[in-house]
């Protein structure tokens, strides 16, 4: 549910923070349209000096305040995919700059449809599938249906293309999107860069979640974007005729997808008892039963495949206009790349967006409790990460991970200098003369310090170092 601000408890308007004055729980704050809107994010010292009092929407230790009205100053670039920080600090969001974005899924009791996809590093062709396609997507499909069986996610949707993947996954919260993804990311990793002798990292970086609305548009326009794979690249024709992983054929038909997981550690201890292992002695064949999209469930699923079939009809149509009579690459063409040989030119990059809407409205709901969820977040990290407080750790929001606790010793160092560099005499753009290059060393002082450390971590009753 939506959140609204809370009603001070005997409280005058000065003594709320950012300096606005709330009327009611349903009523925006009256701000003067002259004046520059102050920064109206609850932080912990104003938090602490407040007195509210707590909404039944708001079920937890401390209450975070949203402006209505100074909410649509910044969305009119996120419901482009683009949120300017200033923008948002100027409405009194204050979301800052993260290393990573935050994980969030808003609460839904029929499930939250997430798309996500990753890239392969270096945008190489590893998972192309040729030249045995049926092999490869079986194993691909293994490694899916693996990881539903260790967190039970619904797949709507997947296509695999030579160097990404997209999928429509209905999770429950976020422990469960995240679960799934670990699972599959860590073994797809190194079974797939096994089968295709590559050392080192698959995957380009995270996976990227982008939560779909509830809207029927978004989700239907999120699964054409899918199922087009291939087709709006002049690939082929069809999205059927892709031939790798490519769910386009599936939906149509109301067919599970089938894999197979083969279990290399038992492969591995046959083997070294001497035993002549076949290809699917140790191998579990998986079936997965694709799920309807969550707006599209009150459909029967013949009505719901006839939908998508006139879908794949519309992709066909529009990809065939835009060749405009050029032809397309072919299945050969695609069974013949090479996966080690790196893009000849750079691949698509575009921003990416955080949430997919229809309408403004929906994206704003989605931006709102974002904002909500990272102000509670960060309130509950400063108060549990620098005020020690251990009642912070119920403060944190339902679907999030709290802070790791700092390490517990001596403080670190403080990072040293710039090491000095060998001086260098230069004439015009020549160098005349080099000095010596100059030497650090590096004294034993780590084991000196030892017997202060262990009283500090002692004094914390915690064992010593050398215990």
């Amino acid at each position: 549910a939506p959140l609204h601000p809370c009603t001070p408890a005997e409280s005058t308007p000065e003594e709320m923070p950012g300096g606005e004055i709330w009327t009611s729980p349903n009523r925006p704050p009256v701000q003067d349209p002259v004046t520059p809107v102050p920064a109206n994010s609850v932080t912990l010292n104003n938090l602490m000096s407040s007195n509210l009092t707590p909404t039944s929407q708001i079920e937890r230790s401390f209450y975070v305040l949203i402006s209505l009205e100074s909410w649509h100053k910044c969305s009119r670039r996120s419901q482009r995919g683009h949120s300017d920080p200033a923008e948002r600090r100027h409405a009194g969001l204050e979301i800052k700059e993260m290393g990573r974005p935050e994980r969030n899924l808003p609460e839904s009791k029929d499930g939250i449809l997430v798309e996500v996809s990753d890239r392969v590093i270096g945008a190489r062709a590893l998972l192309a599938p040729g030249p045995n396609p049926r092999t490869f997507n079986e194993f691909v499909v293994g490694l899916i249906g693996r990881a539903m069986e260790y967190q039970s996610v619904e797949l709507c949707a997947c296509v695999f293309a030579s160097n990404h993947y997209h999928a429509l996954l209905v999770v429950e919260d976020q422990q469960a999107l995240t679960r799934f993804m670990y699972h599959f990311g860590g073994n797809s990793s190194r079974k797939i860069g096994k089968l295709r002798k590559w050392k080192g990292a698959l995957w380009q970086r995270r996976y990227d979640a982008m939560v779909v609305s509830r809207e029927p548009e978004a989700q239907w326009k999120r699964l054409k974007y899918l199922l087009s794979h291939g087709v709006k690249e002049g690939l082929v024709e069809s999205p059927i005729e892709w031939p790798g992983v490519h769910t386009a054929g599936q939906l149509m038909r109301g067919e599970p997808l089938e894999g197979a997981w083969f279990n290399k550690s038992k492969e591995w201890a046959a083997r070294n008892r001497g035993l002549d292992v076949g290809t699917y002695d140790f191998a579990t064949r998986y079936r997965i039963n694709l799920a309807q999209l969550p707006a599209f469930r009150h459909l029967e699923p013949e009505a719901y495949q006839d939908k998508v079939a006139q879908l794949i009809i519309e992709i066909q149509d529009e990809g065939r206009a835009e060749r405009d009579g050029n032809p397309v690459a072919g299945v050969d063409r695609i069974l013949s790349i090479d996966p080690y040989e790196p893009p000849t030119r750079r691949p698509k990059s575009s921003p990416k967006p955080r949430f997919h809407a229809a309408t403004r409205e929906a994206r704003d709901e989605l931006w709102k409790e974002s904002a909500a969820f990272a102000a509670q977040y960060r309130i509950a990290s400063e108060a549990l990460r620098v005020h020690r407080n251990p009642k912070a750790i119920d403060w944190f929001p339902l679907g999030s991970y709290p802070p790791a606790f700092p390490f517990v010793g001596p403080p670190p160092p403080r990072r040293p200098p710039s090491p000095p560099t060998r001086r260098l005499e230069i004439e015009g753009s020549r160098i005349v003369e080099r000095g010596e290059i100059p030497v650090v060393e590096i004294p034993v002082s780590a084991w000196q310090s030892r017997g202060e450390a262990s009283e500090l971590v002692r004094a914390r009753g915690q064992p010593p170092l050398d215990g």
